[in-house]
């Protein structure tokens, strides 16, 4: 009697201690399956951009920001994991969807997008142009997103495409948005540069144009030699005299309105303005009236 009545309760803890061998033994496997299916598998679970402003009921730089951190955090676990993170640029659109003028995705969508354990090709570098260009857009008058730009399609691109003809076109290309940068106000010397990437595909007289100006900017005279030189192997003379012609300019309102700073501080004030002959919104278009070099060098 004393037997049969522990019998009851004897056959419950043999199935639970058989229940939990069990669980152990097959968890690791079933927790690799998983762990497979979620790497092999990545699933974007935020709406299209168009519909994600919408839904942020107005909180559209919490969002951005929240997505943007998300963004960088998927991209850390598929380095760790080595896989292609293919959602990157869902990612980045949304957060552009959110704040147009956000600036860290302007900033590393090269990396973001480019350097992935996963091997880059020709489509990812139109989805990072497509994505600096949007910046460009936002900030148009940004000397930096124009260096980088131009420094994106002479240098970076290339390794990524496979066409020619496209790879020239967009060396081209990236001289002149060097070229443009300079204007902005970046470092003259990258004129030089700008000229021999675009060669005979960028406009002969807006290249001149370019290195003139970048002539009378440089600050050191190295730097104002080799544009010179360059400037001389594509005119003659009468490019020469231009060119010095700007730069005297440039030197006589220095001596004549600030002559006790120095010639790179004189330069980063900017032009002088006649008050009197730049009143009024018409003389704001006039090259004259302009506050940046750029505009009174033309």
């Amino acid at each position: 009697m004393h037997t049969a009545h522990r019998l009851p309760w004897g056959l419950p803890l043999l199935i639970a201690m058989a229940s939990g061998v069990g669980v152990a033994a097959l968890q690791p496997r079933l927790a690799a399956i998983v762990h497979s299916i979620k790497v092999s598998d990545d699933v974007y679970v935020f709406p299209p951009p168009a519909h994600l402003r919408a839904l942020t009921l107005g909180y559209t730089a919490m969002a951005a920001d929240l997505l943007w951190a998300k963004a960088i955090i998927e991209y850390g676990t598929h380095l760790t994991e080595h896989r292609k993170f293919a959602d990157v640029t869902r990612y980045l659109d949304s957060v552009i969807a959110l704040e147009p003028d956000y600036p860290q995705v302007y900033k590393y969508a090269e990396t973001l997008i480019l350097f992935q354990t996963a091997p880059a090709g020709p489509a990812d570098a139109h989805a990072t142009r497509t994505i600096l260009e949007r910046g460009l857009r936002e900030r148009p008058g940004d000397a930096d997103g124009w260096l980088k730009y131009g420094m994106f399609l002479a240098w970076l691109a290339p390794s990524y495409l496979t066409n020619q003809d496209e790879i020239a076109a967009w060396r081209t290309e990236g001289g002149e948005a060097m070229a443009r940068a300079v204007d902005l106000g970046a470092d003259p010397g990258i004129a030089l540069i700008a000229a021999k990437l675009s060669g005979e595909r960028m406009k002969r007289e807006v290249m001149l144009q370019h290195l003139q100006q970048a002539y009378a900017l440089a600050d050191d005279e190295p730097t104002r030699q080799a544009i010179l030189t360059k400037l001389t192997s594509l005119e003659t003379s009468i490019v020469q005299a231009k060119a010095e012609e700007t730069l005297q300019a440039i030197e006589r309102q220095w001596r004549e309105t600030f002559p006790t700073l120095s010639r790179g501080t004189f330069l980063l004030i900017g032009p002088t303005i006649d008050a009197a002959k730049c009143a009024g919104i018409e003389a704001s278009t006039r090259a004259e009236c302009s506050s940046k070099w750029a505009m009174r060098l033309q």
